[in-house]
Protein backbone atom coordinates (compact mmCIF):
# COMPACT_ATOMS: atom_id res chain seq x y z
CA UNK A 1 0.00 0.00 0.00
CA UNK A 2 1.15 3.62 -0.47
CA UNK A 3 1.25 5.99 2.49
CA UNK A 4 -2.82 7.45 1.45
CA UNK A 5 -4.15 4.11 1.78
CA UNK A 6 -4.27 3.16 -1.59
CA UNK A 7 -3.60 -0.20 -2.27
CA UNK A 8 -0.54 -1.18 -4.72
CA UNK A 9 -0.89 -4.32 -6.93
CA UNK A 10 2.18 -6.64 -6.22
CA UNK A 11 2.75 -8.75 -9.49
CA UNK A 12 5.68 -11.22 -9.58
CA UNK A 13 7.75 -11.19 -11.01
CA UNK A 14 7.68 -8.50 -13.17
CA UNK A 15 9.38 -10.24 -15.92
CA UNK A 16 8.65 -13.31 -16.67
CA UNK A 17 11.12 -16.07 -17.61
CA UNK A 18 9.41 -16.28 -21.29
CA UNK A 19 9.25 -12.46 -21.89
CA UNK A 20 13.27 -12.76 -20.40
CA UNK A 21 13.82 -15.18 -23.20
CA UNK A 22 11.81 -13.78 -26.36
CA UNK A 23 13.44 -9.87 -25.80
CA UNK A 24 17.20 -12.13 -25.33
CA UNK A 25 16.18 -13.52 -28.98
CA UNK A 26 15.50 -10.06 -30.22
CA UNK A 27 11.83 -10.48 -30.22
CA UNK A 28 9.59 -7.81 -29.23
CA UNK A 29 7.76 -8.60 -25.52
CA UNK A 30 4.95 -7.34 -23.17
CA UNK A 31 4.30 -8.29 -19.22
CA UNK A 32 0.76 -7.15 -19.52
CA UNK A 33 0.95 -4.93 -17.10
CA UNK A 34 0.01 -1.85 -19.75
CA UNK A 35 -3.25 -4.04 -20.62
CA UNK A 36 -3.89 -4.82 -17.10
CA UNK A 37 -3.91 -0.75 -16.15
CA UNK A 38 -5.82 -0.06 -18.73
CA UNK A 39 -8.64 -2.14 -18.17
CA UNK A 40 -8.45 -1.52 -14.40
CA UNK A 41 -9.58 2.36 -15.71
CA UNK A 42 -11.77 1.29 -18.11
CA UNK A 43 -13.70 -0.89 -15.25
CA UNK A 44 -13.41 1.75 -12.75
CA UNK A 45 -14.80 4.42 -14.97
CA UNK A 46 -17.73 2.34 -16.20
CA UNK A 47 -18.33 1.79 -12.30
CA UNK A 48 -17.88 5.53 -11.10
CA UNK A 49 -18.40 7.37 -14.15
CA UNK A 50 -15.31 9.27 -13.21
CA UNK A 51 -12.31 8.98 -16.01
CA UNK A 52 -9.21 8.77 -13.93
CA UNK A 53 -5.32 8.57 -15.49
CA UNK A 54 -3.95 5.53 -13.88
CA UNK A 55 -0.25 6.08 -15.54
CA UNK A 56 -0.23 9.70 -14.36
CA UNK A 57 -1.00 8.50 -11.09
CA UNK A 58 1.90 5.62 -11.13
CA UNK A 59 0.40 2.73 -11.24
CA UNK A 60 1.37 1.63 -14.09
CA UNK A 61 4.56 2.05 -13.05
Amino acid sequence: MWGDGRIRPHLQPRETKLVRDARAAGLRATTGLGMLVEQAALAFTRWTSVEVDFWRLGIGD
